[in-house]
């Protein structure tokens, strides 16, 4: 008898699905401590908001579920005197009368292990009437005692018998738009400054301005580094916005060139320059320092690369200064045209006998 009367609730409802427009519902929670979050411990309900634009409605079949993504073990379903297997669920005077041919929550797994998970069946002669506005229509009184994530969503309840007796079965189309989900916080302000602890940059220091600097997320009152985003990355005690090698431990911050680099991360510890020509010989070493010359090559051993050296093969590098390196200057004196009537290969400024052909300059007496 029992399954005859339910076929026949449910061949009502199904009949009374005329042209659809669009029914919402939406969820919400009282109190919020803010917008998207529930005090860890206190009293809250979820709300049921309705708006039935889709004709008279003469019944609905309308599962849903409570849940927690992140692993909120358990929730307490307070006992309001109302509906369900908790008294938990409140209805509101004006929609309660419109069910008075059925009006049936079904508890599946609501017995605050979540997830819980729950079914409002209604049937009704007279009807819901469309054009009413949105308006709170149901209320589920709850707690929660640990901090994480709270949902509620419409489902499909398994293991029905018969299947499909618990889905959603409503006008179509009503939209939910689940899920709806809210933070479950420690709704505390220890530091007194106006800002609640799960928002609050600094949770124990006094800041209200929660300013911060770096943006890192930690504000200025209690970060150790306000300019330094990645907070002393090398771990010296010394913020990154300062530190003179701030990926490189190095607490002394020794750094002999003077350069701004510290020696620990300093290619070229002491030259300033850091390889200035880019050979990959320090400046302070190369014998080349401006000039590029990854050999160091050095013809005549005097601390001075060829490729730099105007005399790569006199060590002396033009003595005299006329202009002549001294491995190809016919006199040691100064004699910058090189002058040599006699042709002996001896300038004529040095020779002994500038007109008499004597490249060994020999002189007896």
């Amino acid at each position: 008898m029992k399954t005859k009367w339910f076929v026949l609730i449910f061949g009502l409802i199904i009949l009374s699905a005329g042209a659809a427009n669009a029914n919402t519902i939406r969820a919400a929670v009282s109190p919020e401590v803010a917008p998207g979050y529930i005090s860890v411990g206190e009293p809250f309900t979820v709300d049921i908001y309705m708006n039935n634009t889709d004709g008279l409605v003469l019944g609905y079949s309308w599962p849903l579920a409570f849940y927690s993504p992140d692993g909120i073990p358990s929730i307490t379903h307070r006992n309001v005197g109302g509906f369900g297997p908790f008294g938990s669920i409140t209805m509101s005077a004006d929609y309660l009368a419109y069910w008075i041919v059925l009006n049936q929550w079904t508890g599946f797994s609501f017995d605050g292990n979540l997830a819980d998970t729950i079914n409002h069946t209604t049937v009704s002669l007279s009807g819901w009437p469309e054009g009413l506005g949105e308006q709170l229509n149901v209320q589920f009184a709850m707690q929660i005692d640990e901090v994480g994530t709270f949902c509620v969503d419409s489902v499909s309840i398994p293991n029905q018998q018969p299947p499909g007796k618990f889905d959603w079965l409503f006008d179509y189309p009503t939209t939910f738009n689940g899920p709806y989900c809210w933070q479950v916080v420690i709704y505390v302000d220890t530091d007194g400054d106006g800002v609640l602890d799960f928002e609050d940059n600094c949770p124990a220091e006094y800041n209200p301005g929660q300013e911060d600097d770096d943006g890192d997320g930690q504000g200025n009152a209690c970060d150790n580094c306000p300019n330094d985003p990645d907070n002393d990355a090398d771990g010296d005690n010394v913020c990154g916005d300062v530190d003179n090698c701030p990926t490189t431990y190095n607490p002394s911050q020794a750094d002999n060139d003077g350069d701004g680099l510290g020696n620990e991360c300093d290619d070229c510890p002491d030259d300033p320059d850091n390889d200035a020509d880019g050979d990959g010989i320090c400046g302070d070493v190369d014998n080349c320092p401006t000039t590029y010359n990854p050999g160091q090559a050095d013809n005549d051993g005097d601390g001075l690369g060829n490729e730099c050296d105007d005399c790569p093969n006199d060590p002396d590098n033009d003595a005299d200064g006329d202009g002549v390196c001294g491995d190809i200057d016919n006199c040691p004196t100064y004699n910058p045209d090189q002058a040599d009537i006699d042709g002996d290969n001896v300038g004529n400024i040095c020779d002994n006998c500038p007109d008499v052909y004597n490249p060994g300059q020999e002189d007896s007496n």
